[in-house]
């Protein structure tokens, strides 16, 4: 029963500082935490590159190149932004290092 407590005390700690980190203004550059935030928010998110490609792609040529170039390219960059993201979180208390390594700063 107290292992139980803690593990929701715990859990529910975590979920509060991601909503807080989350939470933090965009224009805060220089803001470690926000780095980090970045850095949770791509990693989160970086899937979303593959049906953006996609969709990009079918409205640039037509459906079957969007469904074979785009998901390829999608699949690319997704693994370009998780590396990114990954980077940002790990390094999220280095002062140097606060700009955002993609243009555009999020997936959308």
């Amino acid at each position: 029963m107290k292992r139980q407590r803690a593990r929701r005390r715990i859990a529910a700690f975590l979920v509060g500082a991601l909503l807080v980190v989350m939470a933090m203004p965009c224009y805060a550059e220089a803001n470690p935490l926000h780095k980090l935030g970045r850095g949770i928010v791509n990693l989160a998110t970086s899937w979303i590159e593959v049906p953006k490609a996609i969709h990009e792609e079918s409205k640039a040529s037509n459906p079957f190149i969007g469904l074979t170039y785009g998901a390829i390219k999608g699949a690319g960059e997704c693994v370009i932004r998780t590396g990114a993201a990954a980077y940002d979180a790990g390094t999220f208390i280095l002062p140097k290092y606060d700009k955002p390594l993609l243009k555009p700063e999020y997936v959308f």
